[in-house]
C-alpha cells in the first residue's frame, strides 16, 4: 500500500502496514486525519482520535476528541479497549511522554501495540549542520520549532524501556 501524501517511504506509510485490518485505533494528534481516513478506507478499521488544534481536521468520518492527550479529562474521553495506539511523530511535542506512554498502556487490549514514530535527532544531514555550527529550527521536520525534546535511538528505546 503506497501513499501519496508525503515523500518517498513516509512513516505514515509504516504506521498503516503496521495496523492490521478491522482494529480499533487511536490515532494520537491525528492532524488532518489522514492515517485515520486509509485506515478506515482500506482496512476497515474503527478510528478514534486526539487532536489539540481543532482547526486541524474537518468533515472526518470518524470521532475525534478536541484536546491535549497530556490532560486527564481527554484520556477519560478514551471509554473503550483500543488494539492499537498511534503516535506519528507526537512524543516529542509532549511535556512528558513517558507519563502518556504509561497511562496509554491502560487504553490497551491484551494484545494491543502501540505505534510510533520519531524524528531522529542523530540524522546525517542534522549532524552534518552541527559541523559546521549550524542547528537552526524550522517550520516542520526534525528540528521543528515546535519540538519540546529530541530523540536519538537510544534515548527513544531507553523511554520504550522505562515505559
Amino acid at each position: 500500500m503506497r501513499c501519496d501524501f508525503f515523500s518517498k517511504k513516509s512513516s505514515h506509510e509504516y504506521i498503516i502496514n503496521a495496523i492490521d485490518h478491522c482494529l480499533r485505533v487511536l490515532d494520537v494528534g491525528c492532524d488532518e486525519g489522514q492515517i485515520g481516513k486509509i485506515l478506515i478506507e482500506q482496512k476497515n478499521c474503527k478510528v478514534i482520535a486526539v487532536e489539540i488544534d481543532p482547526e486541524k481536521f474537518n468533515n472526518l468520518n470518524f470521532e475525534v476528541i478536541v484536546g491535549d492527550i497530556e490532560n486527564e479529562d481527554i484520556l477519560n474521553k478514551i471509554n473503550k479497549k483500543i488494539d492499537a495506539i498511534i503516535f506519528g511523530d507526537i512524543l516529542e511535542h509532549l511535556k512528558n511522554p513517558d507519563i502518556v506512554l504509561l497511562k496509554m498502556k491502560n487504553y490497551l487490549n491484551p494484545n494491543g501495540k502501540i505505534i510510533v514514530s520519531l524524528p531522529n535527532i542523530a540524522y546525517w544531514r542534522i549532524r552534518r549542520d552541527l559541523l559546521f555550527g549550524r542547528f537552526g529550527y524550522t517550520k516542520n521536520g526534525i528540528l521543528d520549532k515546535t519540538h519540546l525534546r529530541f530523540f536519538t535511538f537510544k534515548s527513544a528505546i531507553e523511554m520504550f524501556t522505562r515505559c
